[in-house]
């Protein structure tokens, strides 16, 4: 963990002072918060991710209609339009294929060749795909970067007086964006996988990195 620089506050005194503050509680809490982090990610970052999607949605979208007056077996069933028929019925599903079988049979073949874990754990998929759209993206296989400004937020005139103490205006920038470890994907991984408890909930899971091959951004 980099610690952050920060300076635009009301004077130079106050950048030395901030900044020497945010150096101390990184030194202190930098184990802690590597720790902490995938709970938080997991749980704030994903919650806030999905009221922000939603609020969007709503936004530009509209709300999606309710369908209360519909029987519950007109509802989609996951688990048999992705499962095998055997898979299906283990599931709770009625494993008739009333959606037809080219789909649960495509699906096997995509777990089988691509999902697939070799010793370490790590997935086929890696050295197929992603390997070689990274290296086609940024010349380096498992690194993807993006040059330029990806989010720039600047807040002009502070509202609030707490804030105010310290800076007039807030401003947020995220540029240069590399993530490399990408072709560390492997197990535990669930991709629009069918829960036996609901037929109507797709779970997803990716895990990256290993002992010698971490992730970093």
């Amino acid at each position: 963990v980099i610690p952050p620089k920060l300076n635009g506050f009301l004077d130079e005194g106050i950048d030395y002072i901030i900044t020497q503050l945010a150096d101390a509680l990184f030194d202190m809490y930098e184990a802690v918060l590597k720790r902490a982090l995938p709970n938080f990610l997991n749980t704030f970052v994903r919650d806030m991710a999905n009221d922000y999607l939603e609020e969007t949605l709503l936004k530009f979208v509209g709300a999606c209609p309710e369908n209360n007056n519909v029987a519950s077996e007109r509802h989609l069933d996951w688990r048999d339009m992705l499962l095998l028929p055997t898979e299906a019925t283990l599931a709770g599903a009625s494993g008739t294929s009333p959606y037809g079988d080219i789909i649960p049979w495509v699906v096997d073949i995509v777990e089988s060749q691509l999902f697939a874990a070799d010793k370490d754990g790590l997935l086929r998929l890696n050295d197929m795909l992603i390997r070689p759209l990274t290296k086609s993206q940024s010349g380096t296989e498992g690194l993807f970067h993006m040059n330029g400004t990806l989010v720039d937020l600047h807040k002009v005139d502070v509202e609030q007086d707490i804030w105010r103490a310290f800076a007039q205006n807030l401003r947020l920038k995220l540029s240069d964006f590399r993530v490399q470890g990408i072709d560390t994907l492997r197990e535990p991984f669930q991709l629009l996988k069918p829960r036996s408890s609901s037929a109507h909930l797709l779970e997803n899971k990716l895990s990256f990195g290993i002992d010698d091959q971490a992730m970093d951004a």
